[in-house]
Protein backbone atom coordinates (compact mmCIF):
# COMPACT_ATOMS: atom_id res chain seq x y z
CA UNK A 1 0.00 0.00 0.00
CA UNK A 2 2.70 2.08 0.93
CA UNK A 3 3.68 2.00 -3.11
CA UNK A 4 0.58 2.95 -4.01
CA UNK A 5 0.56 5.89 -1.78
CA UNK A 6 4.06 6.80 -3.33
CA UNK A 7 2.74 6.62 -6.88
CA UNK A 8 -0.28 8.59 -6.45
CA UNK A 9 1.96 11.17 -4.61
CA UNK A 10 4.57 11.63 -7.52
CA UNK A 11 1.45 11.21 -10.11
CA UNK A 12 -0.34 14.41 -8.85
CA UNK A 13 3.28 16.18 -8.62
CA UNK A 14 3.61 15.53 -12.41
CA UNK A 15 0.51 17.12 -12.91
CA UNK A 16 1.22 19.94 -10.41
CA UNK A 17 4.02 21.05 -12.46
CA UNK A 18 2.59 22.11 -15.50
CA UNK A 19 1.60 25.43 -16.30
CA UNK A 20 -1.78 25.22 -15.58
CA UNK A 21 -3.71 23.05 -13.02
CA UNK A 22 -7.13 21.22 -14.27
CA UNK A 23 -7.05 19.06 -11.59
CA UNK A 24 -10.70 19.06 -10.51
CA UNK A 25 -14.04 21.64 -10.82
CA UNK A 26 -15.40 24.13 -8.84
CA UNK A 27 -18.54 23.70 -7.14
CA UNK A 28 -20.75 20.65 -5.25
CA UNK A 29 -18.75 21.54 -1.93
CA UNK A 30 -15.38 21.47 -3.55
CA UNK A 31 -13.83 25.46 -2.97
CA UNK A 32 -10.14 25.04 -3.85
CA UNK A 33 -7.32 24.08 -6.27
CA UNK A 34 -3.90 24.76 -6.84
CA UNK A 35 -1.04 25.32 -8.97
CA UNK A 36 2.50 24.09 -8.07
CA UNK A 37 3.06 25.48 -4.53
CA UNK A 38 0.26 27.89 -4.98
CA UNK A 39 -2.85 26.74 -2.79
CA UNK A 40 -5.98 28.96 -4.12
CA UNK A 41 -9.12 28.80 -1.38
CA UNK A 42 -12.27 30.76 -2.72
CA UNK A 43 -14.66 30.31 -0.17
CA UNK A 44 -14.17 33.83 0.34
CA UNK A 45 -14.61 34.93 -2.93
CA UNK A 46 -17.76 32.92 -2.80
CA UNK A 47 -19.76 35.37 -0.26
CA UNK A 48 -19.54 37.91 -2.99
CA UNK A 49 -22.83 39.25 -4.62
CA UNK A 50 -24.68 37.34 -2.17
CA UNK A 51 -25.80 36.61 0.85
CA UNK A 52 -24.08 33.26 1.80
CA UNK A 53 -26.10 32.63 5.45
CA UNK A 54 -29.67 33.43 3.15
CA UNK A 55 -28.26 30.76 0.65
CA UNK A 56 -29.15 33.38 -1.85
CA UNK A 57 -27.30 32.87 -5.21
CA UNK A 58 -24.69 35.57 -6.60
CA UNK A 59 -25.96 37.21 -9.60
CA UNK A 60 -24.22 38.82 -12.43
CA UNK A 61 -26.42 40.57 -14.91
CA UNK A 62 -26.72 41.86 -18.49
CA UNK A 63 -30.03 44.39 -20.03
CA UNK A 64 -31.17 40.60 -21.22
CA UNK A 65 -30.16 38.12 -18.89
CA UNK A 66 -29.02 37.02 -15.26
CA UNK A 67 -26.20 34.85 -14.52
CA UNK A 68 -27.06 33.22 -11.41
CA UNK A 69 -24.81 30.76 -9.64
CA UNK A 70 -23.19 29.42 -6.13
CA UNK A 71 -19.82 28.81 -6.68
CA UNK A 72 -19.18 26.39 -4.27
CA UNK A 73 -22.09 25.17 -3.40
CA UNK A 74 -24.18 21.20 -4.06
CA UNK A 75 -26.51 21.20 -6.89
CA UNK A 76 -29.47 23.94 -6.36
CA UNK A 77 -32.97 24.08 -7.45
CA UNK A 78 -34.15 27.83 -8.52
CA UNK A 79 -36.80 29.13 -6.37
CA UNK A 80 -38.67 32.42 -5.59
CA UNK A 81 -35.68 33.56 -3.44
CA UNK A 82 -33.09 33.23 -5.83
CA UNK A 83 -35.17 33.92 -8.98
CA UNK A 84 -36.09 37.40 -7.44
CA UNK A 85 -32.19 38.56 -7.33
CA UNK A 86 -32.00 37.76 -11.33
CA UNK A 87 -34.12 40.84 -11.37
CA UNK A 88 -36.00 39.27 -13.93
CA UNK A 89 -39.02 41.08 -15.08
CA UNK A 90 -42.03 37.95 -15.34
CA UNK A 91 -43.08 36.69 -11.66
CA UNK A 92 -41.76 33.57 -10.81
CA UNK A 93 -43.45 30.68 -12.24
CA UNK A 94 -42.32 27.30 -10.75
CA UNK A 95 -43.45 25.62 -13.75
CA UNK A 96 -40.86 26.78 -15.65
CA UNK A 97 -37.95 25.48 -13.82
CA UNK A 98 -39.09 21.92 -13.67
CA UNK A 99 -36.88 21.41 -10.41
CA UNK A 100 -33.89 20.41 -12.08
CA UNK A 101 -30.29 20.63 -10.18
CA UNK A 102 -27.69 22.58 -11.30
CA UNK A 103 -24.78 24.92 -9.73
CA UNK A 104 -25.37 27.76 -11.74
CA UNK A 105 -28.57 29.29 -14.30
CA UNK A 106 -28.53 31.64 -17.13
CA UNK A 107 -31.80 33.33 -16.75
CA UNK A 108 -33.61 35.12 -19.80
CA UNK A 109 -35.10 38.50 -18.55
CA UNK A 110 -38.14 38.80 -20.82
CA UNK A 111 -39.00 35.37 -20.99
CA UNK A 112 -37.99 34.63 -16.90
CA UNK A 113 -36.90 30.89 -18.07
CA UNK A 114 -33.24 29.30 -17.76
CA UNK A 115 -31.94 29.43 -21.48
CA UNK A 116 -28.81 27.10 -19.90
CA UNK A 117 -28.00 25.33 -17.15
CA UNK A 118 -24.38 24.56 -15.39
CA UNK A 119 -23.25 21.98 -13.60
CA UNK A 120 -19.24 22.87 -11.14
CA UNK A 121 -17.09 24.81 -13.08
CA UNK A 122 -13.35 23.91 -14.54
CA UNK A 123 -10.81 26.04 -12.84
CA UNK A 124 -7.18 27.06 -13.64
CA UNK A 125 -4.33 29.20 -12.39
CA UNK A 126 -3.93 32.53 -14.57
CA UNK A 127 -0.33 32.16 -16.71
CA UNK A 128 0.66 35.63 -16.01
CA UNK A 129 3.89 37.82 -16.38
CA UNK A 130 5.07 40.86 -14.12
CA UNK A 131 3.79 43.52 -16.51
CA UNK A 132 0.07 41.67 -15.47
CA UNK A 133 -2.15 43.91 -13.59
CA UNK A 134 -3.20 40.71 -11.67
CA UNK A 135 0.22 39.02 -10.96
CA UNK A 136 -1.39 35.67 -10.15
CA UNK A 137 -4.95 34.67 -10.18
CA UNK A 138 -6.99 31.92 -11.81
CA UNK A 139 -9.93 31.23 -14.70
CA UNK A 140 -13.09 29.94 -13.77
CA UNK A 141 -15.33 28.41 -16.34
CA UNK A 142 -18.69 27.94 -16.80
CA UNK A 143 -20.27 25.23 -19.94
CA UNK A 144 -23.70 25.04 -20.03
CA UNK A 145 -25.63 21.43 -20.77
CA UNK A 146 -27.61 22.47 -23.04
CA UNK A 147 -26.66 23.12 -26.83
CA UNK A 148 -25.85 27.28 -27.81
CA UNK A 149 -28.79 28.85 -28.76
CA UNK A 150 -26.89 30.22 -31.88
CA UNK A 151 -24.82 27.31 -32.23
CA UNK A 152 -26.00 23.71 -32.15
CA UNK A 153 -22.51 22.35 -32.24
CA UNK A 154 -21.35 24.31 -29.35
CA UNK A 155 -22.24 24.72 -25.80
CA UNK A 156 -22.54 28.42 -24.04
CA UNK A 157 -19.77 29.42 -21.60
CA UNK A 158 -19.05 31.46 -19.31
CA UNK A 159 -15.54 33.06 -18.09
CA UNK A 160 -15.27 34.56 -14.94
CA UNK A 161 -11.21 35.90 -14.72
CA UNK A 162 -10.16 36.78 -11.22
CA UNK A 163 -7.12 38.99 -11.14
CA UNK A 164 -5.37 39.07 -8.08
CA UNK A 165 -4.86 42.55 -6.55
CA UNK A 166 -4.71 44.39 -3.15
CA UNK A 167 -8.10 45.55 -3.14
CA UNK A 168 -10.00 43.64 -0.72
CA UNK A 169 -13.40 45.03 -1.10
CA UNK A 170 -12.93 43.36 -5.21
CA UNK A 171 -13.60 45.08 -8.17
CA UNK A 172 -16.51 43.95 -11.01
CA UNK A 173 -16.21 44.59 -14.70
CA UNK A 174 -19.46 44.19 -16.87
CA UNK A 175 -20.58 40.71 -18.25
CA UNK A 176 -20.42 41.02 -21.94
CA UNK A 177 -21.88 38.38 -23.90
CA UNK A 178 -20.32 37.47 -27.70
CA UNK A 179 -22.33 34.55 -29.71
CA UNK A 180 -21.88 31.42 -27.37
CA UNK A 181 -19.35 33.01 -24.90
CA UNK A 182 -19.75 35.39 -22.07
CA UNK A 183 -17.29 36.57 -20.23
CA UNK A 184 -16.90 39.14 -16.94
CA UNK A 185 -13.92 40.01 -14.50
CA UNK A 186 -12.95 40.71 -11.28
CA UNK A 187 -10.23 42.12 -9.58
CA UNK A 188 -8.84 42.01 -5.69
CA UNK A 189 -7.60 40.05 -2.94
CA UNK A 190 -9.93 37.31 -2.89
CA UNK A 191 -8.34 36.01 -6.19
CA UNK A 192 -5.05 35.83 -4.90
CA UNK A 193 -2.82 32.62 -3.66
CA UNK A 194 -4.30 31.86 -0.26
CA UNK A 195 -0.99 29.58 0.56
CA UNK A 196 2.75 28.62 -0.16
CA UNK A 197 2.69 24.47 -0.17
CA UNK A 198 6.45 24.66 -0.17
CA UNK A 199 7.04 21.16 -0.02
CA UNK A 200 5.80 21.00 -3.73
CA UNK A 201 8.73 22.39 -4.92
CA UNK A 202 10.47 18.97 -3.23
CA UNK A 203 7.61 16.13 -4.86
CA UNK A 204 8.55 18.26 -8.13
CA UNK A 205 12.10 17.28 -8.17
CA UNK A 206 10.85 13.77 -8.62
CA UNK A 207 8.14 14.44 -11.14
CA UNK A 208 11.34 14.29 -14.10
CA UNK A 209 10.72 10.44 -12.66
CA UNK A 210 6.84 9.99 -12.83
CA UNK A 211 6.82 8.75 -16.61
CA UNK A 212 9.06 5.54 -16.04
CA UNK A 213 7.35 4.84 -12.86
CA UNK A 214 4.13 4.87 -14.48
CA UNK A 215 5.20 2.70 -17.25
CA UNK A 216 7.03 0.25 -15.06
CA UNK A 217 4.51 -0.31 -12.82
CA UNK A 218 1.74 -0.55 -15.35
CA UNK A 219 3.80 -2.82 -16.78
CA UNK A 220 3.62 -5.32 -13.66
CA UNK A 221 -0.44 -4.05 -12.85
CA UNK A 222 -1.09 -5.33 -17.01
CA UNK A 223 0.41 -8.71 -16.93
CA UNK A 224 0.37 -9.59 -13.10
CA UNK A 225 -2.08 -7.09 -11.72
CA UNK A 226 -4.75 -9.97 -10.55
CA UNK A 227 -2.09 -10.98 -7.85
CA UNK A 228 -2.80 -7.31 -6.72
CA UNK A 229 -7.02 -6.50 -6.86
CA UNK A 230 -7.15 -6.43 -3.08
CA UNK A 231 -4.04 -3.93 -2.83
CA UNK A 232 -5.49 -2.09 -5.78
CA UNK A 233 -9.46 -1.94 -4.59
CA UNK A 234 -7.82 -0.99 -0.93
CA UNK A 235 -5.76 2.03 -2.02
CA UNK A 236 -8.73 3.39 -4.52
CA UNK A 237 -11.10 3.47 -1.72
CA UNK A 238 -7.95 5.30 0.63
CA UNK A 239 -7.14 7.62 -1.62
CA UNK A 240 -10.96 8.83 -2.03
CA UNK A 241 -11.26 8.77 1.62
CA UNK A 242 -8.14 11.21 1.95
CA UNK A 243 -9.58 13.39 -0.66
CA UNK A 244 -13.01 13.41 0.99
CA UNK A 245 -11.82 13.91 5.10
CA UNK A 246 -9.34 16.87 3.40
CA UNK A 247 -12.61 18.36 1.89
CA UNK A 248 -14.41 18.19 4.53
CA UNK A 249 -12.11 19.29 7.51
CA UNK A 250 -11.04 22.38 5.23
CA UNK A 251 -13.90 23.44 4.25
CA UNK A 252 -15.86 23.13 7.77
CA UNK A 253 -12.54 23.79 9.60
CA UNK A 254 -9.69 25.35 7.69
CA UNK A 255 -11.34 27.40 4.54
CA UNK A 256 -11.10 31.34 5.21
CA UNK A 257 -8.92 31.24 8.85
CA UNK A 258 -6.61 34.02 7.81
CA UNK A 259 -4.38 33.11 11.11
CA UNK A 260 -3.81 29.46 10.06
CA UNK A 261 -0.69 28.21 9.82
CA UNK A 262 1.42 26.52 7.56
CA UNK A 263 2.48 23.41 10.03
CA UNK A 264 -1.28 23.34 11.29
CA UNK A 265 -2.58 23.07 7.54
CA UNK A 266 0.66 20.34 6.67
CA UNK A 267 -0.24 18.30 9.90
CA UNK A 268 -3.94 18.39 8.69
CA UNK A 269 -3.26 17.10 5.10
CA UNK A 270 -0.68 14.69 6.99
CA UNK A 271 -3.53 12.82 9.31
CA UNK A 272 -5.69 12.82 6.11
CA UNK A 273 -3.38 10.70 4.28
CA UNK A 274 -2.38 8.60 7.47
CA UNK A 275 -6.58 7.94 7.57
CA UNK A 276 -6.86 6.80 4.11
CA UNK A 277 -4.14 4.79 4.75
CA UNK A 278 -5.49 2.86 7.52
CA UNK A 279 -9.04 2.58 5.52
CA UNK A 280 -6.61 1.03 2.63
CA UNK A 281 -5.14 -1.51 4.69
CA UNK A 282 -8.66 -2.58 6.49
CA UNK A 283 -10.63 -2.37 2.81
CA UNK A 284 -7.71 -4.67 1.49
CA UNK A 285 -7.99 -6.73 4.71
CA UNK A 286 -11.88 -6.77 4.90
CA UNK A 287 -13.27 -7.08 1.16
CA UNK A 288 -11.15 -10.06 -0.01
CA UNK A 289 -14.10 -11.74 -0.85
CA UNK A 290 -16.22 -8.94 -2.22
CA UNK A 291 -13.77 -6.92 -4.36
CA UNK A 292 -13.97 -8.49 -7.48
CA UNK A 293 -18.25 -7.55 -7.10
CA UNK A 294 -17.52 -4.19 -6.29
CA UNK A 295 -15.23 -3.23 -8.70
CA UNK A 296 -17.33 -4.82 -11.25
CA UNK A 297 -20.21 -2.88 -9.88
CA UNK A 298 -18.73 0.14 -9.97
CA UNK A 299 -17.44 0.06 -13.24
CA UNK A 300 -20.95 -1.21 -14.73
CA UNK A 301 -21.89 2.01 -13.37
CA UNK A 302 -19.43 3.90 -14.68
CA UNK A 303 -20.16 2.55 -18.32
CA UNK A 304 -23.63 3.30 -18.46
CA UNK A 305 -22.94 7.03 -17.10
CA UNK A 306 -20.46 7.32 -20.09
CA UNK A 307 -22.91 5.76 -22.29
CA UNK A 308 -25.68 8.28 -21.59
CA UNK A 309 -23.09 10.96 -21.86
CA UNK A 310 -22.24 10.07 -24.99
CA UNK A 311 -25.61 9.76 -26.47
CA UNK A 312 -26.30 13.31 -24.82
CA UNK A 313 -28.70 12.36 -22.13
CA UNK A 314 -29.11 14.78 -19.26
CA UNK A 315 -32.45 13.27 -17.58
CA UNK A 316 -31.04 12.91 -13.95
CA UNK A 317 -33.98 10.09 -13.22
CA UNK A 318 -32.33 8.28 -16.00
CA UNK A 319 -28.61 8.93 -15.01
CA UNK A 320 -29.55 7.58 -11.43
CA UNK A 321 -31.64 4.24 -12.90
CA UNK A 322 -28.96 3.64 -15.20
CA UNK A 323 -26.25 3.77 -12.58
CA UNK A 324 -28.04 1.34 -10.31
CA UNK A 325 -28.87 -0.85 -13.33
CA UNK A 326 -25.17 -1.30 -14.84
CA UNK A 327 -24.11 -1.39 -11.04
CA UNK A 328 -26.67 -4.98 -10.74
CA UNK A 329 -25.15 -6.45 -13.88
CA UNK A 330 -21.49 -5.68 -13.28
CA UNK A 331 -21.88 -7.05 -9.67
CA UNK A 332 -23.61 -10.28 -11.15
CA UNK A 333 -20.73 -10.57 -13.85
CA UNK A 334 -18.31 -10.34 -11.26
CA UNK A 335 -19.49 -12.75 -9.53
CA UNK A 336 -20.15 -15.18 -12.34
CA UNK A 337 -16.40 -14.23 -13.71
CA UNK A 338 -14.36 -13.37 -11.12
CA UNK A 339 -10.95 -14.22 -12.77
CA UNK A 340 -12.17 -12.11 -16.51
CA UNK A 341 -13.12 -8.78 -14.19
CA UNK A 342 -9.79 -9.07 -12.27
CA UNK A 343 -7.40 -9.87 -14.97
CA UNK A 344 -9.25 -7.49 -17.34
CA UNK A 345 -9.99 -4.93 -15.09
CA UNK A 346 -6.06 -4.95 -14.08
CA UNK A 347 -4.77 -5.07 -17.21
CA UNK A 348 -7.12 -2.05 -17.90
CA UNK A 349 -5.57 -0.42 -15.17
CA UNK A 350 -2.09 -0.99 -16.13
CA UNK A 351 -2.70 0.18 -19.90
CA UNK A 352 -3.45 3.80 -18.37
CA UNK A 353 -0.64 3.73 -16.31
CA UNK A 354 1.62 2.58 -19.21
CA UNK A 355 0.30 5.00 -22.19
CA UNK A 356 0.00 7.99 -19.53
CA UNK A 357 3.79 7.52 -18.79
CA UNK A 358 4.94 7.30 -22.51
CA UNK A 359 2.88 10.38 -22.86
CA UNK A 360 5.03 12.26 -20.20
CA UNK A 361 8.01 11.96 -22.26
CA UNK A 362 6.48 11.70 -25.94
CA UNK A 363 3.75 14.57 -25.05
CA UNK A 364 0.92 15.07 -26.91
CA UNK A 365 -1.20 14.36 -23.70
CA UNK A 366 -5.01 16.30 -23.81
CA UNK A 367 -6.71 16.98 -20.61
CA UNK A 368 -8.93 13.94 -20.09
CA UNK A 369 -12.34 16.29 -19.21
CA UNK A 370 -11.59 18.42 -22.52
CA UNK A 371 -11.61 14.68 -24.99
CA UNK A 372 -14.52 13.77 -23.29
CA UNK A 373 -16.52 16.50 -24.02
CA UNK A 374 -15.01 16.67 -27.52
CA UNK A 375 -16.51 12.79 -27.67
CA UNK A 376 -20.30 13.42 -25.70
CA UNK A 377 -20.77 16.77 -28.34
CA UNK A 378 -19.90 14.50 -31.26
CA UNK A 379 -16.53 16.71 -32.36
CA UNK A 380 -14.47 13.82 -32.68
CA UNK A 381 -12.52 15.54 -35.45
CA UNK A 382 -11.22 17.81 -32.88
CA UNK A 383 -9.70 15.67 -30.87
CA UNK A 384 -5.63 15.35 -31.26
CA UNK A 385 -4.54 12.42 -33.22
CA UNK A 386 -1.74 11.83 -30.64
CA UNK A 387 -5.04 10.95 -28.57
CA UNK A 388 -6.05 8.24 -30.33
CA UNK A 389 -2.89 7.03 -30.79
CA UNK A 390 -2.70 6.57 -27.23
CA UNK A 391 -6.39 4.83 -26.89
CA UNK A 392 -5.47 2.34 -29.70
CA UNK A 393 -2.55 1.62 -27.61
CA UNK A 394 -4.37 1.32 -24.35
CA UNK A 395 -6.98 -0.84 -26.22
CA UNK A 396 -4.12 -3.32 -27.19
CA UNK A 397 -2.34 -2.94 -23.68
CA UNK A 398 -5.48 -4.13 -22.25
CA UNK A 399 -6.46 -7.31 -24.63
CA UNK A 400 -2.83 -8.21 -24.32
CA UNK A 401 -2.74 -7.90 -20.31
CA UNK A 402 -6.17 -9.75 -19.83
CA UNK A 403 -5.05 -12.54 -22.14
CA UNK A 404 -2.02 -13.16 -20.23
CA UNK A 405 -3.33 -13.03 -17.13
CA UNK A 406 -6.39 -15.52 -18.04
CA UNK A 407 -3.97 -17.87 -19.82
CA UNK A 408 -0.85 -18.09 -16.87
CA UNK A 409 -1.76 -16.76 -13.98
CA UNK A 410 -2.61 -18.98 -11.38
CA UNK A 411 -6.01 -17.84 -9.41
CA UNK A 412 -5.49 -17.59 -5.83
CA UNK A 413 -6.29 -19.99 -3.69
CA UNK A 414 -10.09 -19.70 -2.27
CA UNK A 415 -11.52 -19.45 1.49
CA UNK A 416 -13.49 -22.88 2.36
CA UNK A 417 -16.38 -19.94 3.14
CA UNK A 418 -16.39 -18.93 -0.15
CA UNK A 419 -19.66 -19.96 -2.20
CA UNK A 420 -17.93 -19.84 -5.47
CA UNK A 421 -15.15 -22.09 -4.06
CA UNK A 422 -16.26 -25.01 -6.28
CA UNK A 423 -17.39 -22.65 -9.38
CA UNK A 424 -15.43 -22.50 -12.63
CA UNK A 425 -14.20 -18.99 -12.34
CA UNK A 426 -12.52 -18.88 -15.93
CA UNK A 427 -15.43 -16.98 -17.83
CA UNK A 428 -18.42 -19.79 -18.15
CA UNK A 429 -21.66 -18.92 -17.28
CA UNK A 430 -22.81 -22.43 -16.58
Amino acid sequence: MKYAAVLGLVSAASELNLETTNMMQIGSGMCFNWKGEDFYDLTNFDESNRDKDASEAAILSTTTASFAYKLCQMPWTMDADNYGNTAAVPAFNANSWENEFATAFWVDKVSGEATYRFLNADIVARDTDETDTGKDGWDITWTSQEACASDDAAKFTVELIGKCTGDAAGKWGDLTVDGCAATVEYSGADACVTKKIPIMKYINKVAPFVGAILVAAGLVMCFYGSKFLFWVLGGLVGAVTTGITFQMLYSLWLSGNDSLSMGVFVGVLIGCIIVGGLVAWLTSHLTRKFSVPIIAGVGGAALILILLGAFNVENTYIEVAGAVAGAALGIFIGYRTKKFVKSAGTAMIGAFMIVRGISNYAGGWANENAVANQVSNGNLHAVKTSMWLYFAGFVVLTIAGSVVQIKYIEEEKVDDDDEFANQDETGQWC
